[in-house]
């Protein structure tokens, strides 16, 4: 789930999920964790040098391994363009799942970034609260007149004082603490909206809860309980991340490094289970590269590996399902791969059914879009910052 840059952000790598034309949700990226091809502008580049160990000369040379592009011209020329490259994806898959794995499991172990729970949802807590795309407000919604002061200049919202969020009432945070992840399908508009392609479905505006959970922060350094405001937030990060949603992950990363950088900038003494920089880089290129093990042609042995160690188990199956929608009308044989991955029991199987059956795509995505952020383009991420 992505769309167009946002507050302080660089653009970063376009999620699968659905998205609606015009979607605000974009993660801040303000702290420079690098897409491919991409550094933030007008901050530090904080991408660490490129480790020169025997797994990332290894990675690299898989990477470059004789990976051609092709283009697609009429409806034949692009389903065979579509089938070539899902070729390419599941040789590239074969080859570098043993790597990918070595990764994750490390990346686990990060305090930090432990997995959350799923035994209370909080679907009906959030549904009628949270802003979702395509103008559905809810009970949560800020004025504009407030998030764009929260914009310009960057970083205005830390200077903010108690006049900035007066009025606002932060309670709804300390009582989601009782839950632990939320279930897009279970309840609101997502559920109750018209059956489209996975790539248009409504999803919730996940950038209003990274506005509140900055605002959150403030406030609690203006009554001298940041600690308290930190478990709040965190939570917070923790259940957006919860949605089987890969912008739901992107958002909760991004809500992590800015509590450090609030910190920082305070010159507090960081909390234990603080992020970093490359924590973030790291985490998101393993939630992009993941789905992607999951595709046809992967070996069935290959995607039971992947889906095994993958740090972000529901996302992937959801950002597989998907891009697999998206194609079955031009590759039939991706059903049994979408069947394949149904009896893996995703984590929100509701939404699982509604992107695997939902609506073709008019026409398919070009090979360009499929490599915009294709496995080749992650690995190459996860080389070039040293993550491997």
């Amino acid at each position: 789930m992505s769309s167009r840059a946002e507050e302080e952000t660089i653009a970063p790598p376009r999620a699968v999920t659905p998205a609606v034309p015009g979607s605000s949700n974009t993660p801040d990226d303000r702290l420079g964790a690098r897409g491919a091809g991409t550094t933030a502008t007008g901050v530090a580049d904080v991408t660490t040098p490129r480790r020169p160990d025997d797994d990332s000369a290894t990675l690299a040379a898989l990477v470059d391994a004789g990976l051609s592009r092709a283009d697609g011209g009429d409806d034949a020329q692009a389903r065979a363009a579509v089938e070539a490259w899902l070729a390419r994806n599941a040789a590239l898959a074969e080859k570098t799942v043993d790597a990918f794995c070595d990764f994750s499991k490390r990346l686990a172990k990060t305090p930090g970034l432990e997995p959350p729970t799923r035994e209370r949802d909080a679907a009906a807590f959030l549904a009628g609260r949270a802003d979702w795309e395509s103008g559905h407000t809810g009970l949560l919604h800020l004025p504009a007149s407030l998030t764009d002061r929260m914009k310009q200049p960057p970083g205005a919202w830390m200077r903010f004082g108690p006049a900035d969020y007066a009025g606002l009432d932060f309670s709804w945070m300390r009582e989601l603490l009782a839950f632990d992840h939320w279930t897009l399908m279970s309840v609101g508009p997502l559920r109750d909206g018209r059956d489209v392609p996975a790539f248009e479905q409504l999803i919730p505006n996940f950038v209003t809860m990274q506005q509140w959970a900055k605002l959150r922060l403030v406030k609690g350094l203006h009554e001298h309980a940041l600690a308290q405001a930190s478990v709040e937030v965190r939570h917070l990060a923790s259940v957006c991340g919860a949605t089987s949603t890969l912008i739901g992950e992107m958002i909760r990363l991004s809500i992590l490094l800015f509590e450090r950088e609030f910190f920082e900038a305070n010159g507090l003494p960081l909390l234990d289970g603080t992020i970093t920089p490359q924590t973030k880089q790291d985490a998101r290129a393993a939630g992009f590269a993941a789905h992607q093990f999951l595709l046809t042609g992967v070996p069935t042995a290959v995607k039971q590996k992947a889906l095994a160690c993958s740090p972000m188990r529901c996302t992937a199956m959801v950002e597989a399902a998907a891009l697999l929608s998206g194609l079955r009308g031009a590759v039939p044989r991706v059903r049994d791969d979408l069947d394949w991955l149904k009896a893996q029991k995703p984590c929100e199987p509701a939404l699982f059914e509604r992107l695997a059956t939902s609506p073709l795509l008019s026409s398919l995505p070009t090979v360009d879009a499929l490599e915009h952020d294709g496995l080749e383009r992650v690995l190459r991420e996860m080389v070039d910052g040293g993550s491997f």
